[in-house]
């Protein structure tokens, strides 16, 4: 393995330079061509054809896809944290953001080994005819354990990106004016998870897909695809609570700050009993009262309320279809 200091790329993209291959050519054979060339050897060796069906033709082919994506996505992310880090440099004062972990080729294996112990027992006992005996269900799953390798590396990524968010609000920051961006300079990273979730959504799809495929659709499976999906929500928000609570900070010290300016002003107005304000009153008055307009258009959230109905439709689509899927079964559609 190589380490997380070598160099600012992740583990298949190092392998993919040093055998001097294109990205996409990489990507398509190890992430396709490895996966049909291990099951054509199964297949052989283990003489199970018979086990060959159009389900377990079609869950290849999704999963091939899903090996490409997850690359992608993974080399996709990889590229927005940095930019990310160098958006946020001046706000940190040039500190380095710190994303060595996310190279690291030993932080993606143990993320591979403690994911396949944890999800792959519930696809062979659940998520494959259990008519067969567990030795060909193992068999048959054992092609998917090297798409596997990508996938979870995205994951890794993908779990890594929201922390680094995350972190960034729990930061010393020095924000933009209030002035000049009504998020403080802080949109960007609202809109990066965003993206985060959108992808995450996406790979769900890809996971999906084969079940929704399969005559078999066991509550077990059911469960984990439905909280995988409505945990979008949890991976999207609870990394920009901390942005949340600056921005809420920020709003509230300037009003305060503002405050006492008012309430003089207010008061002068009130003390003159002849009804003649002064012209310099006035436009102060007039001037902070533009200026209390413009603190309170600071966003609570570093993105827009369009945001969340956008992330709210993609989430309850993959909802709704994972359960539409699960009546239809119910009632023999």
């Amino acid at each position: 393995m190589v380490g997380a200091s070598a160099s600012p790329m992740l583990w298949f993209e190092r392998v993919y330079a040093y055998l001097r291959l294109p990205f996409w050519a990489g990507v398509l054979l190890f992430g396709v061509g490895l996966l049909v060339a291990v099951s054509l050897v199964l297949i052989v060796v283990s003489d199970i054809w018979d086990l060959v069906t159009l389900e377990v033709l079609g869950s290849i082919a999704v999963y091939g896809g899903m090996g490409l994506f997850a690359q992608w996505a993974a080399k996709n992310i990889r590229q927005r944290m940095e930019r990310m880090g160098e958006h946020t440099k001046p706000m940190r004062g040039g500190t380095p953001l710190g994303l060595g972990p996310l190279y690291s080729s030993r932080n993606a294996l143990i993320t591979y080994v403690v994911l396949e112990v944890v999800i792959q027992p519930f696809y062979i006992l659940y998520g494959i005819d259990p008519s067969l005996s567990v030795v060909k269900r193992i068999l048959i799953s054992v092609p998917f354990l090297f798409v596997d390798i990508f996938a979870f590396t995205f994951l890794w990524v993908l779990g890594f990106s929201f922390y680094t968010i995350y972190r960034v609000g729990r930061m010393e920051l020095v924000l933009k004016s209030f002035t000049e961006d009504p998020s403080l300079g802080l949109n960007p990273l609202g809109r990066l998870a965003l993206r985060l979730t959108g992808l995450y959504v996406v790979f769900l799809l890809f996971g999906l897909v084969p079940s929704l495929l399969s005559v078999i659709l066991a509550p077990p499976i059911i469960v984990i695809l439905v909280t995988l999906s409505l945990l979008s929500f949890a991976f999207f928000f609870l990394p920009l609570l901390p942005l949340r609570r600056r921005l809420l900070r920020t709003k509230r010290d300037l009003l305060v700050r503002l405050s006492p300016r008012l309430t003089r002003l207010y008061a002068t107005i009130s003390e003159d009993t002849q009804g003649q304000v002064r012209q310099d009153v006035v436009f102060e008055l007039m001037a902070l009262k533009a200026m209390q307009e413009d603190i309170r258009r600071i966003h609570h959230w570093p993105f827009d309320t369009g945001v969340v109905v956008r992330l709210s439709v993609i989430v309850f689509s993959v909802t709704a279809i994972t359960l539409s899927r699960v009546i239809a079964t119910f009632f023999g559609i």
